[in-house]
């Protein structure tokens, strides 16, 4: 698969390895990151590598896409032993959303307690 980057995007350079980010996991397609400003014990950005905006990401040139990376968040949540629920997969659109570059926001890792924000 040819990735298809945007030159002013962020998440773009962190999937092209120019910019230093955790990264948790990672194939062909998808790219999982700490998230540097956390808002839980356990706060992962799971993105495409490819510039897939905010806008067309939901249309059928990305067919699949948001299935493939809730299977992605169902595999993070085995490796990091949170698959029994204690997670959380966000996404954010319209004001709420800081990057045009779509991305799914996984937390988890409370334990007992809950958020906040819940």
């Amino acid at each position: 698969m040819s990735a298809n980057f945007k030159e002013d995007c962020l998440f773009c350079d962190v999937s092209r390895h120019k910019v230093t980010s955790k990264i948790i996991d990672e194939d062909e397609e998808i790219i999982v990151i700490q998230n540097k400003e956390p808002r839980a014990p356990i706060h992962l950005l799971v993105m495409p590598k490819s510039h897939v905006s905010k806008v067309t990401a939901h249309t059928t040139d990305h067919n699949g896409l948001y299935d493939r990376l809730i299977k992605k968040c169902g595999y993070i949540a085995q490796k990091m032993g949170l698959a029994d629920g204690d997670y959380k997969i966000i996404i954010n659109g319209g004001k709420l959303a800081h990057f045009d570059h779509e991305h799914l926001h996984f937390m988890g890792g409370w334990g007992e307690s809950r958020p906040d924000w819940e």
